[in-house]
């Protein structure tokens, strides 16, 4: 991509030279080897030598890139001209509110709102002084530097809120209670809280999640709304710290689920959330390697598992009377296991069942019955996309909800009624200044690995800018964790392809894209395939003649 020429004032700048490392490199041995690391000392947080350090890096790269500070304005001043700062979500029902976000250009932080249901069951309701402003985070943010916030849940009959901020980046946040109907705050205020949180049936009684020192979630807390929580119940430990915990209500609000999950294996226990001072019941206990999430339904729950060899995952139904201690051999099979498509989920509602798969490297939707029949998959229009689920807060609905992106396509969401097909689109994310969708081409190839495995790229570009030939290229890949790269939308994108650049993204090794086999096979003794399929992708882009090595820049 070409850069615009150099500037004089690039050329009065005072004379630098690039920081050195600090003389007092580190030796380390691992494994019979001696590795040298000329910046280990900078793990010493108060090392007087760090922030001078740091300061001199500034300096540096301030100066050798002073010529494209020209460049940069101008590319920040096209994202900006694209970006639609005031806007609003689509609503969303939940009891007899319709909930959404706001954003205000000007403003760093969204404003959390609702309105009442007219009695039509529209979203769009025409009386905006309805209003009623559930949570400003500008207004938290205020005198702050930062601001997160941890947990937002309105309560089952929508008379209170429970939400957490954190003001110093560290994950521990401060629970708060608010009555939405006076706009009272409750005196008590709970530290080092998770994101884990559910509301009993009751609205006063909720569960919540604390963190250990080492920033770990691991114990359950119930607690009651206006009393001191030092009176606040432990409902569930996890002293193994290699697995997180996290509680959740369920769609349905009959329970509350607490998960407890390590890197490979994975745990439920249920709450009443009717009876909120019963003691959690457990799924199934733990097995060494076996992992499992549940939804609940009055038909059972419903469980997406990696049991009995489902490398892949598979889906049974439990019946309620079943859920012991022992081994689930009463649970029912739904969906068996494939070697071509990983189920990542599922999802109950009263009169059907969503799951969450992935197929050739591209997520998909599926609709079942609660009896496991399948009724269809969602269809999609393009080759390379990434279809998710979106807000679905009630749990008796004939529609669903969904968000659709592709490379071309910008963030959209969609609603589908279950039982005619149609589909309608409520929204898709603005992009000012004339985008046009169709003058930008994305595609999908198959690199081969240096073991013969097929790796997908998926590629997008702008053919009346890419010139004849070998065009400039940004590959981005990463390939970790099973995190899947899915294809994804950028407004900033565009700046690089109407320059005539192709970007493209390397599906490799170690991310989940293909299935669990695809992370197994980019991790531990296997990490190699998760560089080795990259240089493949840029090889293939090469040969292909969509770039040349001169013109590749690796992300």
């Amino acid at each position: 991509m070409p850069g615009p020429q150099s500037t004089s004032a690039a050329h009065h700048q005072p004379a630098l030279e690039p920081p050195s490392a600090k003389q007092v490199p580190v030796r380390r041995e691992h494994w019979g080897d001696v590795v040298v690391d000329d910046y280990a000392w900078m793990r010493d947080v108060e090392d007087p030598a760090t922030i001078p350090h740091l300061e001199e890096e500034n300096a540096w790269t301030e100066h050798v890139t002073a010529r494209l500070a020209p460049l940069r304005d101008r590319l920040f001043s096209e994202i900006k001209a694209r970006t639609q700062e005031t806007d609003l979500s689509v609503p969303w029902r939940k009891g007899p509110w319709w909930y959404f976000l706001r954003t205000e250009e000007g403003r760093s932080y969204a404003i959390h709102c609702r309105r009442p249901d007219d009695g039509t069951g529209s979203a769009m309701i025409a009386d905006e002084g309805a209003e009623q402003v559930v949570l400003d985070e500008n207004a938290l943010a205020d005198g702050h530097e930062y601001l997160s916030v941890g947990v937002l849940d309105v309560s089952p009959d929508g008379q209170r809120l429970a939400y957490a901020v954190d003001h110093d980046g560290d994950e521990r946040h401060d629970l708060r209670f608010r009555d939405l109907t006076t706009g009272e705050e409750s005196a008590e205020r709970i530290a080092d809280v998770s994101y884990g949180f559910a509301w009993a049936a009751d609205s006063c009684t909720c569960w919540y999640t604390v963190v250990d020192d080492a920033e770990r979630p691991w114990i359950v807390h119930r607690h009651v709304v206006g009393t001191d929580p030092v009176s606040d119940t432990e409902v569930f430990r996890e002293d193994d710290a290699r697995f997180h915990v996290s509680v959740d209500p369920s769609r349905s609000g009959a329970v509350v689920v607490i998960s407890a999950g390590s890197a490979i294996t994975s745990e439920c226990w249920l709450l009443d959330a009717h009876h909120p001072v019963a003691d959690a019941q457990p799924v199934t206990l733990r097995e060494q390697g076996v992992e499992y999430s549940i939804a609940h339904h009055l038909e059972g729950l419903f469980v997406v598992s990696n049991r009995d060899g489902a490398e892949n995952f598979a889906l049974w139904r439990a019946p309620l009377d079943s859920i012991s201690v022992g081994p689930p051999q009463t649970w029912i099979p739904i969906l068996a296991h494939r070697e071509d498509t990983r189920l990542e989920g599922i999802e109950a509602f009263t009169e059907h069942l969503v799951v969450h798969l992935r197929h050739a490297g591209l997520t998909g939707i599926r609709i079942m019955d609660p009896a496991g029949r399948v009724v269809r998959d969602l269809a999609t229009p393009e080759p390379v996309f990434t279809i998710a689920p979106g807000m679905n807060a009630e749990y008796d609905t004939s529609t669903y909800r969904f968000t659709y992106q592709s490379l071309v396509t910008p963030p959209s969401v969609f609603e589908e009624d279950l039982v005619t097909g149609e589909r309608v689109l409520r929204k898709q994310q603005p992009v000012l200044g004339g985008y046009e969708p169709t003058t930008y081409t994305s595609a999908r190839e198959w690199a081969v690995a240096e073991d013969g495995t097929d790796v997908p790229v998926s590629l997008v570009w702008r053919a009346d800018a890419v010139p004849q030939g070998p065009a400039p290229c940004v590959m981005w890949g990463y390939g970790a964790y099973e995190v899947s790269s899915d294809p994804w939308f950028s407004a900033a994108r565009l700046s690089l392809l109407d320059r005539g650049a192709v970007f493209a993204v390397a599906h490799v090794r170690g991310g989940g894209e293909m299935g669990r086999h695809w992370y197994e096979d980019g991790k531990v003794a296997h990490k190699v395939n998760s560089f080795t399929d990259f240089v493949a992708c840029a090889r293939h882009l090469v040969t292909t003649g969509r770039t040349s090595p001169d013109q590749l820049a690796a992300r």
